[in-house]
C-alpha cells in the first residue's frame, strides 16, 4: 500500500491546499495521507488481496483498519489532528460510515477530503486482484456517491483539480489525450 498512501498524501495535500486549508494542516493532510492504511498491518493478506467478495467477518477486519491506524498513531501527542482524521476518513456524508457513524460537517473536513481522494485513487490504481478503473468511470462514481458518501464540496474542489491537470475537460468529460495521474 505504499505507493497507493503516498498517492493519497499528495492529492490529499493538492486538495487541501486548493480549499484554502493552511500550511500546518497542509503538513498534517501529508501525514495522514501517508499513515491512513498504517492498520491494515492487522488485516490477513489473504483478506486484503482476496479477489472475490468478503465475509461479512472479513468486512468487519477490513473495517478495523482505521481504528488499529488511530490506535497507532494516537499516542503521539504533535499528530492529535493526524489521528483524527486517519480515524475518520472512512465516515460517509451521509452518516453510515464507519467507525463512529459522523455525518457531514461533523467529520472533520481533512477526512471529508482524504475520502474522496482515497476512493478515486483506490478505483484506479491496480490492484493485486484487479485492474484499475479508468479515470472516467471513478469520477462517474465520485459523482453518484456525492452527498451520500463524500462531502458534494470535497469532491467539486477534487474535479477541480483533475479539470485543472487536463485530466478532465472543462464539460466534464474526460480528456483522452492525458493519462495517468502523475
Amino acid at each position: 500500500t505504499r505507493n497507493h498512501s503516498r498517492s493519497v498524501a499528495r492529492w490529499s495535500v493538492r486538495l487541501g491546499r486548493a480549499m484554502g486549508l493552511r500550511r500546518d494542516l497542509l503538513y498534517e493532510m501529508h501525514l495522514a495521507g501517508l499513515m491512513h492504511d498504517i492498520g491494515k498491518i492487522g488485516v490477513p493478506d489473504e483478506v486484503l488481496l482476496k479477489p472475490g467478495r468478503l465475509t461479512p467477518q472479513e468486512v468487519l477486519a477490513v473495517q478495523a483498519h482505521v481504528e488499529w491506524s488511530y490506535s497507532i498513531i494516537s499516542p503521539i501527542t504533535s499528530l492529535k489532528q493526524v489521528s483524527a482524521i486517519v480515524r475518520h476518513h472512512h465516515e460517509r456524508f451521509d452518516g453510515k460510515g464507519y467507525p463512529d457513524r459522523l455525518g457531514g460537517a461533523d467529520i472533520p473536513l481533512g477526512a471529508r477530503i482524504m475520502a474522496v481522494v482515497d476512493m478515486f485513487v483506490a478505483m484506479t490504481e491496480d490492484r493485486p486482484y484487479r485492474q484499475g478503473l479508468p479515470i472516467e468511470t471513478a469520477v462517474a462514481e465520485l459523482r453518484r456517491v456525492a452527498g451520500t458518501q463524500i462531502d458534494p464540496t470535497c469532491m467539486e474542489a477534487f474535479l477541480d483539480l483533475l479539470r485543472g491537470d487536463g485530466l478532465l475537460a472543462s464539460g466534464g468529460d474526460i480528456n483522452i489525450d492525458n493519462t495517468g495521474l502523475g
